[in-house]
């Protein structure tokens, strides 16, 4: 064991500490392992690495407390919103953990500007005045920076980034305020995660809770995270034959301004991946799945899972929905990839957007499955201003980044073999205008519908409970309360 005070650690919040930390973790590298103990105290700290072998080990009442200022942070090149460093990194390393009920503090609002809201994406405002329903009056502010995003400065990189290493476990600790991911593990097998506490300022943009981009074996369970994007991310970015595979996510509560579950984007292969028994609270987007590039993502599923969502003021990507599914190109020199076998089982839903399953006639969607879902749909205060429309960022075509369209309980547009088995569908008070019909395919082929219980949100002749657009293999059954309400052209 190595106690960072032996090695001349003050912890009073004011010293910078680093040093002291750096040479525990070096003394203890040089014994070819052990654990770094850092007591109760605050030790303010600049970028560190850990190596193999080593345990970091945070006690109750211990605080490692990340540098507020950005020149403290190096250039290296390999965060995700940041050219610079963040607190502590790892590369090529195994068997080495961070435990303990101690805190990581980030700092994150120190780079900040939570004055001003972030007005947009490079390339997005030139169309949304004439592609979306409320043209130049889409997400126009009423005040202040409201639900956010706040305008980012200069800011440091992942506060915790782990690159090509093996055998990671990170387990009880409490990360505070990232200024960016949160956690960014890449290229990367077997890693454990347990009993974590993520909270971040939900203001801050691109402030993703854990990041995986190209990691295998990866299990984690029990955490509680809230940030201001994607509470968990799993990406394909990763060199030629590069896999995400064989993931386990459950027993967790997720807060997002993305979306609280992301899957995809990147031209890896993505394969076997379950999430279930959690709980998604006041997000933008509830699950997300998403094909952008090629590469081949199949067997995904999510089920035990209550989720609510609602539309949120500013930047932000997505509109609401409980669940969101798509395939399109986001890269023209990779092409399309597919989207196969996803299952949905066992939801509890409420938001204030129709759920979402989007295709492309060159890469349909492929066996998905709604079981046992039930879905409120809310009416909300925002969608004047921001409802009515899809959201498919990132995108090739940015003219169809966000676009206007009519919205349904659950939409699916280009998908080959749709199951949807025990849907409850119910509508609060007066749905918005733009909602059409309740459950509507639109090119669609072999679909079956058994058991929806659900009406049409409008009372008009051309808002039905249950509608198909130029699909084939239709078959609608055991929907008795859905009556003739029911029309295929």
């Amino acid at each position: 064991m190595f106690n960072i005070k032996q090695f001349g650690a003050i912890g009073d919040g004011i010293h910078d500490d680093t040093a002291a930390v750096k040479a525990a973790i070096d003394a203890c590298r040089a014994e070819g392992g052990g654990m770094v103990v850092v007591p109760p105290g605050q030790y303010s700290c600049t970028p560190l690495e850990l190596f193999s072998y080593v345990n970091l080990h945070l006690e109750p009442g211990s605080v490692l407390l990340a540098s507020p200022e950005v020149e403290n942070y190096h250039i290296n090149n390999t965060s995700a919103a940041s050219s610079r460093a963040g607190l502590i990194r790892a590369v090529n390393a195994k068997s080495f953990s961070i435990t303990g009920t101690g805190t990581i503090h980030c700092q994150g609002m120190k780079f900040m500007d939570e004055t001003r809201p972030r007005v947009g994406d490079p390339g997005t405002l030139d169309y949304v005045a004439t592609r979306t329903r409320q043209k130049e009056k889409f997400r126009a502010m009423d005040h202040g920076v409201e639900d956010g995003p706040a305008q980012e400065l200069e800011r440091p990189g992942n506060p915790l980034q782990f690159m090509q290493c093996e055998n990671v476990t990170l387990r009880d600790i409490v990360i505070l305020d990232s200024p960016n991911w949160t956690i960014h593990f890449h290229g990367s097998n077997n890693i454990v995660i347990s009993g974590m506490t993520i909270k971040n300022n939900i203001l801050i943009p691109n402030s993703d809770g854990i990041h995986f981009q190209n990691c295998s074996n990866v299990r984690v369970s029990d955490c509680y995270i809230e940030c201001g994007d994607d509470s968990f991310a799993f990406t394909g970015y990763g060199p030629e034959g590069s896999l995400t595979e064989n993931v386990l996510v459950t027993n967790c509560t997720l807060i997002s301004r993305s979306s609280a579950i992301r899957v995809g984007y990147g031209k890896s292969d993505m394969k076997n991946m379950l999430f279930n028994n959690i709980i998604i609270r006041n997000s933008n987007r509830g699950i997300g799945v998403f094909q952008r590039d090629a590469g081949a993502m199949e067997n995904i599923v999510f089920s035990n899972i209550v989720i609510e969502t609602r539309l949120h003021t500013g930047h932000w990507w997505g509109h609401g929905e409980p669940i969101h599914v798509s395939s399109v190109k986001h890269n023209s020199a990779e092409g399309y990839g597919t989207l196969k076998q996803i299952r949905f089982s066992n939801i509890l839903a409420k938001g204030e957007a129709g759920m979402l399953v989007y295709g492309c006639p060159d890469s349909v969607i492929e066996d998905v499955v709604f079981d046992n879902v039930r879905f409120d749909v809310l009416q909300s205060k925002l969608a004047d201003r921001y409802g009515g429309n899809i959201d498919l960022r990132p995108i090739d075509d940015i003219e169809f980044g966000v676009f206007e369209h009519h919205e349904c309980g659950l939409y699916a547009e280009n998908v080959r073999g749709l199951k949807v088995h025990n849907f409850q569908l119910h509508w609060e008070g007066a749905p918005a205008s733009y909602f059409q019909h309740g459950i509507e395919v639109k090119d669609c082929e072999d679909v079956v519908v058994d058991g929806f219980a659900g009406k049409a949100p409008q009372q008009s002749e051309t808002s039905l409970a249950f509608h198909a657009d130029r699909s084939r293999g239709v078959t609608v059954r055991n929907s008795d309360d859905v009556g003739q309400d029911i029309v295929t052209v």
